[in-house]
């Protein structure tokens, strides 16, 4: 048997500036109210008014968690570890019927007290899987206390929403999720085509249950939905195939109708996210149906000093580089 110990000691909502009235507390020292358990069996109690996790033999993941919904958050926790179990906590997670019949899924903080001593790191559960995993960080290893009570405060904070004004957030409200182009039957959508609202990732594991989606982009007359949210350039096709782009310069032209519909990323300007160091945008051509995807560069130093510079969580400056990496140059 394996256990976890946390006490959670209290949580922000962001809405302005700080506050003492703005924390409250998650957990009330004497009960699980307010909590609930996800996708496991692992087992879940109140010892001496903190809450002991336990692991459960051949049990997948389990996770306790809130029952009421938090955005833009501060969420502050101590935590103790078994040296032989690895566990994190969640934020920035959802857990959706329609997604892997409810399986969690999000950002991480990893706790890992092992000798590899990932504490810290950003994992993303169910889907990507390691964003940021503190093998390029020596320093930041040690920080993890083996044995004691370990503080953290993990900020999930929606730092662009506090330099939007008013007149900036009803033009975004007002935005549909997704924009149709009839003529050619194309479909831009930032998530995935059949719940763009959810902002959910189309990935490898979204490949699984790629021809109902697919058949359902044909209902809509749909020949080219383009997407993009993951950074990752790649086209999908149907029986779950899919491509990864990670030539600087691909050009594909699709023949015959049984060739659609497709779901193409774009890639993305933004940040390269697909290990390669420059970032991607798609030029489509609608009269031979050809994808040209195309490689620019970024100045991935100048970013990450921006985001340290804003104050913004570290990992977000270092991912840059590690996901530069994921891939051999091609």
């Amino acid at each position: 048997m394996k256990k976890i110990v946390l006490t959670m000691v209290m949580c922000l909502i962001f809405s302005g500036n700080l506050q003492a009235s703005d924390w409250v507390n998650l957990f009330d020292g004497n009960s699980l109210d307010g909590w609930k358990k996800l996708n496991g069996t692992a087992k879940y109690e109140i010892v001496d008014g903190v809450i002991v996790g336990t692991s459960v033999v051949n049990s997948p993941n389990t996770f306790l968690a809130t029952e009421k919904d938090y955005g833009d958050i501060i969420l502050e926790y101590e935590v103790k570890l078994s040296e032989r179990l690895n566990s994190g906590v969640q934020i920035r997670s959802e857990s959706l019927p329609e997604y892997r019949d409810g399986r969690v899924h999000g950002y991480q903080i990893e706790l890992d007290p092992s000798d590899r001593a990932w504490t810290g790191g950003i994992y993303d559960e169910a889907r990507r899987g390691w964003l940021y995993n503190l093998e390029n960080n020596p320093p930041a290893k040690k920080a993890y206390q083996h044995g004691e009570w370990n503080h953290d405060a993990e900020t999930a904070v929606n730092w662009t929403r506090k330099r939007l004004t008013n007149r900036n957030l009803r033009w975004l409200s007002e935005l549909e999720y997704d924009m149709m182009e009839p003529v050619h039957g194309l479909l831009f959508v930032h998530g995935t085509p059949d719940h763009p609202e959810a902002f959910n990732y189309c990935d490898d594991m979204f490949a699984a249950n790629i021809d109902w989606e697919l058949e359902a982009l044909e209902r809509s007359d749909v020949r080219f939905a383009f997407v993009g949210h993951t950074h990752v350039p790649k086209i999908f096709y149907r029986n779950g195939n899919f491509v990864d782009v990670h030539e600087y310069d691909w050009r594909l032209t699709l023949v015959g109708e049984a060739s659609f519909p497709v779901i193409v990323n774009v890639g993305s300007v933004g940040q390269p996210r697909d290990g390669q160091e420059k970032a991607t945008y798609v030029l489509f051509d609608d009269e031979d149906n050809s994808i040209e995807w195309r490689r620019i560069e970024y100045d991935i130093d100048t970013a990450a000093n921006k985001i340290h510079e804003a104050g913004l969580p570290g990992f977000l400056a270092n991912r840059l580089y590690v996901e530069q990496m994921t891939f051999p140059q091609g």
